[in-house]
């Protein structure tokens, strides 16, 4: 989640004769430490991470491949899905990551880049991560990014000495590379499906299917129901998650396990490490500081904008042709926003850092940057306000709503944080749960409350 952001040491030499101070004891970042860009973006981010993460609260997981199950998918409610697939799947997730790799080079930088006691810091910090990780992900909510982020975060680690630009040409390539596996699965899926079809058809024929066939056909129909349900397992689903905690607990303890060991391997610790190993490099070179010229991020929002936008839109257009065909999402249909998805990021961050370059809409930039420095606060909060109103020890909506309806749960959720987060920092250092995080990294409790008139908080 959100790592501390301190401004880079400076790089000049000192003089003949002068001592050298010694590397910056390790705490937590102080208000005046924080590069505000970065808080700004993280915020940006984190909001936008919800509006992905709500079809998920609200609906049966299956609406992961096919969002026609559940939810609605005419009029409205197909363009707030159209909206989300364009401008917000896979790309908030990825900017967040790649903040979580900015967040490194920063800690790194501030303690000293050869303080010995740092990387024992760190890996405690990222070792309580993942315990949230687990806890957030068992008890709560299956979507659970912490422990994926823990896990990547460990891994980059050991490249935080490379050069920018080679940092940002792994990471592409650790990105591209968990194609190799999807590529792999659609290859798989299409031989089954069309395997099955022959068994299926020599059977209707009055045929009998060679073993071979008829094993292809019990295995695909079983995939069918598990990435596209029919009604009576969806209402099985859902009468699980509008009932008790252990209820909930059981079911979704499997799809947790499967997400934190296959879904990991294959999928998500490719994309994340890549992502972070990207932000590293981006913040070597100052583009997420707000360092670089405002013609540069004028290009960023041009380009990214201009490629990702059309290419992620006919990508949902392939989705939708092909009635979202788990065949047609792994052999093409789904590469289009993978991998061009990323220029949208591209877009996002030239956006977002030219508004902080230009000074414009100092409200808005204030709320995100509040929205920011609480991050793992607020992602533990918009699950706990999510999955009581969806699960059945909370108000039990699960399934109940319509994607219209559950887009205003959304937007009462992103108000609600950019207006208590200002209001809280204006009193406490820290969200409740940086507190803990950072109380546990450095085995110390860390003072909370804002001491008066000398410190500021950035509300």
């Amino acid at each position: 989640m959100s790592t501390d952001h301190e401004s880079r040491p400076t790089e000049e030499q000192p003089a003949a004769g002068e001592t050298v101070a010694a590397p910056s004891p390790l705490g937590p970042v102080s208000l005046g430490e924080r590069i505000s860009s970065i808080d700004v973006l993280r915020g940006f981010a984190l909001l936008g991470i919800l509006m992905i993460n709500k079809d998920l609260f609200a609906y049966s997981s299956s609406v992961i491949h096919d969002p026609t199950v559940q939810g609605g998918f005419e009029g409205l409610d197909f363009a707030i899905w159209r909206v989300g697939y364009v401008f917000f799947q896979m790309k908030f997730m990825a900017l967040f990551s790649m903040l979580f790799g900015a967040g490194l080079i920063l800690m790194w930088q501030r303690a000293g880049e050869d303080n010995p006691s740092f990387r024992g810091t760190y890996y405690r910090r990222l070792g309580w991560l993942l315990l949230f990780g687990l806890l957030h992900a068992y008890l709560l909510w299956y979507g659970d990014i912490l422990f994926s982020y823990a896990v990547c975060g460990m891994v980059v680690y050991l490249f935080r000495r490379k050069k920018a630009r080679t940092q940002i040409i792994l990471g592409l390539i650790v990105v591209l590379f968990s194609l190799v596996p999807m590529f792999g699965m659609g290859a798989m899926m299409n031989w089954m499906q069309t395997t099955a079809e022959s068994a299926q058809t020599a059977i209707d024929e009055g045929r009998t299917p060679t073993d071979l066939e008829a094993s292809m056909l019990e295995a695909w129909n079983e995939t069918k129901v598990g990435f596209s349900p029919p009604p009576e397992k969806i209402a099985e689903e859902t009468e699980a998650m509008r009932s008790d905690f252990w209820t909930i607990f059981t079911h979704q303890a499997p799809t947790t396990i499967q997400m934190q060991t296959f879904v990991m391997l294959l999928f998500v610790f490719w994309r994340v490490a890549g992502l972070m190993l990207i932000g590293m490099g981006l913040m070597k070179l100052g583009v997420l500081a707000a360092q670089r010229s405002t013609g540069f991020y004028v290009w960023c929002m041009v380009i990214g904008y201009g490629i990702g936008l059309p290419i992620s839109w006919y990508g949902s257009e392939q989705m939708v042709a092909s009635d979202f065909s788990v065949v047609a999402s792994y052999t093409g249909a789904n590469y289009y926003d993978y991998v061009f998805g990323l220029f949208v990021v591209l877009g996002h961050i030239g956006l977002i850092m030219l508004i902080c370059k230009l000074g414009v809409l100092q409200w808005l930039q204030r709320r995100f940057a509040a929205v920011g420095r609480m991050a793992l606060t607020n992602y533990l909060m918009q699950t706990l306000i999510c999955t009581f109103i969806f699960y059945g020890w909370g108000l039990g909506l699960f399934g109940a709503v319509s994607r219209s309806e559950l887009m205003l749960i959304v937007i009462g959720v992103w108000v609600l944080q950019m207006f208590y987060s200002p209001l809280w920092l204006e009193r406490f250092r820290f969200g409740p749960a940086e507190w803990l995080w950072r109380t546990l990294t450095y085995k110390k409790k860390q003072r909370m409350r804002l001491r008066p008139k000398a410190e500021a908080a950035v509300a």
